[in-house]
């Protein structure tokens, strides 16, 4: 027989739970019991003296689709959780280090192209199916399938340079799979929630119009778009904490104020979207040139075979 799933006294889980909870010594049975009690205000789990706190293995899982993740990222959480995708906990600093994230680098790669559908029924360890992967992943570029192909590819060439100890060819070898890289992040991680930001920033004025009363009012909504990209921070902020009238400020009598006031305000978030992303954007780029090994310059041309399977993907 199965062991029992709840006690019969206290009727709690005998049972580890699969999320994260409470082993806890029972003072009404006396059996070790398992449960997540809410802690004050509703908020967390409530930790007891004596009480062991446990995290089942996969119960917590980050993600930039919020169906596949158990919490929600802050902004700072967002910045971390992106750095991590694109570089790591942080950057190599010995050999060994490299070799372990380039290593890293090729198990996910290999994952990726393993689990794709476009290669159902292939084996990418198999020579035989060589060609026919290549063939149906060249088909789009642009797809994560061709950026995990290239980021295995370079890094296992990375290490087989570091094996030599050419340091022209290792940087140059690192910089492709750095490369490969970020693009396999992109394409599988990130690409739809930039487009869906793309998609939110123009649905604001696609909305607006939507909503013009005439066909008058809506090319004039269409027309304030430029007239607020030319304004700076200051002067919306200014406005829109006086609460003044933006119609007479940017000679726009057509569309109503109340709307107008809504598109200065979408447009003064957009400052602060801007800055975040270029700071987002000078870090990633700051820590992934340190997998360059700065100071030499790349040179001696690279082994036929793998430079034969780079022509054929169009690289180079």
């Amino acid at each position: 027989m199965p062991p029992a799933r709840y006690c019969d006294q206290c009727a709690l889980s005998l049972l580890p739970l699969e999320v994260p909870h409470v082993a806890r010594d029972c003072d009404a049975c006396g059996k070790t019991v398992h449960l997540a009690e809410p802690g004050e205000g509703g908020k967390g789990i409530r930790v007891r003296k004596g009480d062991r706190f446990n995290i089942p293995e996969g119960s917590l899982k980050i993600s930039l689709d919020p169906a596949l993740s158990s919490g929600k990222l802050g902004r700072h959480g967002l910045t971390w959780f992106v750095q991590m995708l694109l570089v790591g906990n942080e950057p190599p600093k010995t050999k060994e280090d490299l070799l372990s994230l380039l290593d890293q680098w090729d198990a996910e790669s290999d994952r990726l192209l393993e689990s794709s559908y476009k290669l159902k029924g292939l084996d990418i360890h198999d020579e035989k199916d060589g060609d026919k992967i290549i063939e149906l992943v060249q088909k789009d570029p642009h797809s994560p399938e061709f950026a995990a192909l290239l980021a295995g590819l370079f890094a296992a060439e990375t290490k087989r340079r570091l094996e030599s100890g050419d340091v022209d060819e290792i940087a140059l070898w690192a910089v492709r799979a750095a490369t490969a890289w970020s693009m396999l992040v992109f394409h599988r991680d990130l690409e739809k929630h930039v487009w869906a930001g793309y998609q939110h920033n123009t649905a604001i004025y696609g909305i607006a119009q939507a909503s013009a009363q005439t066909s008058a009012e809506a090319e004039a909504i269409s027309a304030v778009r430029p007239i607020f990209e030319k304004l700076n921070e200051d002067v919306l902020h200014a406005w829109i904490e006086a609460a003044v009238d933006i119609g007479p400020r940017i000679g726009v009598q057509t569309v109503d104020e109340n709307l107008l006031k809504a598109l200065a305000k979408f447009h003064l978030t957009q400052f602060e979207r801007r800055r975040s992303e270029k700071q987002l954007a000078h870090e990633n780029r700051m820590r992934v040139w340190t997998f360059v090994l700065a100071g030499f310059t790349a040179g001696a041309a690279v082994t036929t075979a793998v430079g034969g399977l780079l022509k054929l993907l169009g690289v180079l």
